[in-house]
């Protein structure tokens, strides 16, 4: 053992002997084999593992190479093959789905199936894992997540999204026919086949409600934070509950070998640990670990169940053996999932029992200015409180509230300062100089205004810009005005007299940003600029007098490409490539007739050396 290992088990054995909710569970480590390690590639991510039906491999959704790629790895000791897919670079491939991602094989162990993001929709991707090349699969959807591949191979089924709903779809790889197979207000995700393909198992937060025949008006707002296990018979069409619990159950699969298995996770006691659940039996809690378990994928022979765990701050692939031998294990309750039957029943009434008591928008009676919103202080809270602040904190006329407890309001524009920010600096050619700028929006963000100003009085001699950005719609507009003037001297005539020059630009700018993809999107504008140039004599001490002045004005229509796919790290881009071309025109408007065309072109590629380097 090196001093590395000792440290480790010697904070391991403390954690243990101080604090409770650790003294009871194991890490990790000590009930599986751990197949990557996000500490030795620096990385945080390790997730959505997918163990092939061959048993000798496994893919993998990792953040190593500090982009969102998918990866080989041997399913034995968690060596990488090679990088199928390189997320987070193209068009195809603009994000691969962290949240739900996935991965699913071909019976034959040739292909995955992924769904990623690819331009203005999601697609499905079918990728050859030894040439890796890729067939995309498009529909009428607004999103598509999660897909897994049906047992003979011919059909995929997957959750689709459209119009705000979650709901199951299969594809059929012969036929080329998308079916839904739900159509409802409720929330499915991470189907999987059964053995022989009859039928799906899947999560939702549908309730009792296993034919989505309920409305969103006949539902109580609050309903549909707590998921449970279905299954769908393709036959019938029939959705039946397999779990009913007050906890969270995720990541459902069938088992291979025995009939009507099932693992998932579970986080029944305050941690996600893996469950084993028979439909003759009561399920079963396998693990009784730290730091929870996710996304489970078993081997053909129930040999291995792969999944993905968190410890040490990041996420890491883990083999547990033998899955169908696994004792019992008791999981004691959290403490923190104790405390929480302790919380006082006017804070109950706030989150749930109650909503239809509550008014949004006017005063409870109840002055919260010097209140201390934690446990152990209710004894001077309630010293605190007056006989006005002890009423119940709920409105008694019942008019003013809707059915759900709360009244919809149509959202107003209403802006909020965000930032005030100065800066002064001294420049040996035009003196000192500063500026303070103040930043606001909007709650969403769709109105975004900035200005700024120069403390000095002579406007003609200071810098002020103020500038608007209207932000609801895919293309972004843009309008600006802005004064720059800057003094500087130039010199003595031979009377001896100081001579200062003032150079002044007064803009004003419009233009459009429309993106065609996370990478490229397209920028055009015009602008209006009128320039002054004017020389200033000194006649006495404190005095200057206008001696000459040049003006002109100019109209400049500009058009630009922009491709930009670079990830950023401490001190600026560390990979990837940008470009941006730009064609400039001025037709020769204003009194000096200007007529001049630019062309501007810029290519960067960075080359990554290290982790946060280039």
């Amino acid at each position: 053992m090196d001093f590395e290992d000792l440290t480790k088990q010697w904070h391991k054995y403390l954690k243990k002997e101080y604090w409770p909710d650790v003294a009871g569970r194991d890490e990790i480590e000590d009930i599986a084999k751990r197949l990557t390690d996000h500490k030795e590639a620096k990385n945080y991510y390790n997730i959505s593992p997918s163990v092939s039906p061959d048993g000798s491999k496994i893919a993998v959704l990792s953040d190593r190479s500090g982009y969102f790629d998918i990866y080989l790895l041997d399913a034995i000791d968690g060596e990488e093959i090679r990088r199928l897919v390189k997320g987070n670079r193209s068009v195809d491939f603009e994000e691969l789905k962290l949240l739900q991602p996935g991965i699913s094989w071909s019976p034959d162990s040739k292909r995955i199936a992924i769904a990623a993001k690819a331009g203005k929709t999601d697609a499905l991707y079918l990728i050859d894992v030894k040439t890796k090349k890729k067939e995309k699969l498009t529909f009428n959807l607004d999103g598509i997540f999660t897909a897994a591949w049906s047992p003979d191979g011919n059909e995929l089924v997957f959750i689709g999204t459209k119009a705000g709903a979650s709901d199951l779809y299969v594809y059929n790889l012969n036929t080329e026919k998308l079916t839904a197979l739900t159509d409802d207000i409720y929330s499915d995700s991470e189907p999987a086949w059964n053995n022989d393909g009859s039928a799906l198992v899947f999560v939702s937060d549908r309730k009792d409600d296993l034919n989505g025949l309920y409305k969103p008006d006949s539902i109580e707002m609050g309903t549909f934070s707590q998921k449970d296990i279905y299954t769908f018979d393709l036959k019938s069409g029939k959705i039946n509950r397999l779990t009913a619990t007050n906890h969270n159950e995720d990541y459902p699969i069938w088992a291979h070998t025995e009939t009507n298995t099932l693992f998932y996770v579970s986080d029944k006691g305050g941690v996600w640990n893996i469950y084993r659940h028979n439909s003759d039996t009561e399920p079963v809690a396998l693990t009784n670990i730290l730091t929870g378990a996710f996304q489970l994928s078993l081997t053909d022979d129930d040999g291995y169940l792969i999944f993905a765990g968190y410890a040490d701050m990041g996420w890491d692939v883990y083999s547990m053996s033998l899955p169908l031998d696994k004792e019992a294990m008791e999981v004691p309750v959290t403490r923190y999932i104790m405390k929480q039957d302790e919380v006082s029943d006017d804070l109950m009434d706030l989150r749930r029992h109650k909503r239809g008591r509550w008014s949004s928008g006017r005063s409870t009676g109840r002055d919260y200015q010097d209140w201390i919103f934690a446990r152990e202080y209710d004894h001077y809270n309630k010293s605190m409180e007056s006989p006005k602040d002890a009423s119940d904190g709920f409105v008694t006329d019942t008019t003013d509230l809707s059915e759900n407890g709360y009244i919809p309001k149509a959202y107003k524009t209403r802006f909020t300062l965000d930032l005030v920010n100065g800066y002064a600096s001294y420049n040996n050619v035009f003196g000192a100089q500063g500026m303070t700028m103040f930043a606001f929006s909007d709650i969403l963000g769709d109105h975004q205004i900035y200005f700024g100003t120069e403390m000095v009085i002579d406007l003609k001699r200071s810098d002020y810009f103020f500038s608007y950005a209207y932000l609801t719609r895919p293309t972004d507009y843009y309008f600006s005005i802005s004064h720059i003037a800057n003094e500087y001297f130039l010199g003595y005539d031979i009377e001896g007299f100081q001579h200062r020059g003032l150079l002044r630009n007064l803009s004003l700018i419009g233009y459009i940003s429309r993106p065609f993809s996370r990478f490229m999107r397209f920028e055009g504008g015009l602008s209006y600029n009128y320039f002054s140039f004017s020389e200033w004599q000194q006649v006495n001490y404190y005095e200057f007098e206008e001696v000459d002045n040049n003006d002109f004005s100019v109209i400049l229509p500009v058009a630009s490409w922009v491709y930009d796919n670079t990830v950023y790290g401490y001190t600026g881009p560390i990979d990837g490539f940008r470009q941006n071309t730009t064609f400039a025109v001025s037709p020769g408007w204003g009194n000096k007739k200007l007529d001049f065309k630019t062309l501007k072109m810029d290519f960067r590629k960075y080359f990554m050396i290290g982790r946060y380097s280039s």
